[in-house]
């Protein structure tokens, strides 16, 4: 990896967090739940934005497929710091449900409840389908299923239900519910945009969709009472270390799984730093690697500050959401707090 240039500037940006919660080899589904409760505690008393919870299923590597009760119990042990999902797929489930769940969040937690809305649906249709109760949801356009979730929200019925004793979702928002698009796609941020509503996109996940999903958001962005001017965070994989070699020891695990992925191998937990420092990276492992890291914001402070002092100027996104596929609760707090030091120098 080439050595940073120099010291890079870092504009004024809210910090937050993405949390996959990982099960590795030596943290199990409970280990990461538990770790999750302390790095939010530290996120919160590092002053961070918001922490926000991600959706996946039918991985044995990941404890977030009940995105809901996970941001409850995040909600239960921070007192500020903004929660949410990042983000809860709505072709996944029923609008009603989605509604009824974050309505009691919201019950329980007021105003710092985030709904990080997104369009994905699950690749396995066996997955589609156990999520479902059967395959007919999915059959309702995505902008359906948007506009009955917001109407339930807000205590309304849907448009479609003219019954004089119509169905509303209960607790629900008493004032305008919180709702984010979460993108990865072209399509999703032009939604966002033409709706009005605060834009997360995917860097980590899409980083060469970026640029031009963004510019799509900012050059169709209508105002709404969602969002008068458009907003961007940006979610970017940042592991930030004592040094390079040790954020990319941390981070080598994250790497070989994703990387097994790929060419179809689903491992039963993350592997161990140990383990992936030890793998025979060759062929087009080794090209992911290389990838992975040249397009990461993973390394010691000075090359971390360079790559986000470069990706946030390209991007000009208004926050940025950090994500990493690092267990272990002692690195990852060790990693926000770096992370908060560098924007605290900068300023």
């Amino acid at each position: 990896m080439s050595e940073p240039r120099g010291t890079s500037e870092l504009p004024s940006v809210a910090l937050s967090v993405l949390d996959l919660l990982l099960v590795s080899e030596t943290q199990t589904a409970a280990d990461s739940l538990a770790s999750t409760q302390a790095v939010a505690r530290t996120a919160e008393d590092l002053g961070f934005t918001r922490y926000w919870i991600g959706e996946h299923h039918n991985e044995s590597t990941i404890a977030s497929a009940a995105g809901p009760l996970v941001i409850a119990a995040v909600g239960g042990v921070t007192t500020r710091l903004r929660i949410g999902s990042g983000p809860v797929h709505l072709p996944n489930y029923s609008p009603y449900v989605i509604a009824e769940q974050f309505g009691t969040l919201n019950a329980l937690f007021g105003d710092r409840v985030d709904i990080g809305v997104g369009r994905s649906a699950p690749d396995d249709p066996r997955v589609a389908a156990a999520l479902r109760g059967g395959p007919a949801a999915s059959e309702q356009p995505f902008d359906a299923r948007f506009d009955e979730l917001v109407s339930y929200l807000r205590g309304a019925p849907p448009a479609s239900d003219a019954d004089p004793r119509p169905v509303r979702a209960y607790p629900h928002y008493a004032t305008r519910p919180p709702l984010w698009i979460q993108a990865a796609t072209l399509a999703a941020a032009e939604f966002a945009a033409e709706r009005g509503f605060p834009l997360t996109f995917l860097d980590y996940f899409k980083p060469d969709l970026t640029e031009d999903a963004l510019r799509l958001y900012r050059e169709k962005f209508r105002p709404s009472e969602y969002a008068d001017q458009p907003y961007v965070a940006l979610v970017a994989n940042v592991v930030c270390a004592a040094d390079d070699e040790q954020a990319q020891w941390l981070a080598a695990p994250g790497v070989l799984a994703t990387a097994d992925l790929q060419t179809g191998v689903h491992a039963d937990a993350m592997p161990t730093p140990e383990r992936a420092a030890a793998h025979n990276w060759s062929g087009p492992q080794a090209e992911f690697r290389s990838r992975y890291f040249a397009r990461s914001a993973i390394g010691g402070p000075a090359l971390v500050r360079e790559r986000l002092a470069e990706l946030l100027d390209r991007t000009k996104a208004d926050e940025l959401m950090a994500v990493n596929t690092v267990t272990g609760t002692a690195a990852r707090t060790e990693s926000l707090t770096r992370l908060r030091d560098l924007f605290l120098d900068a300023r």
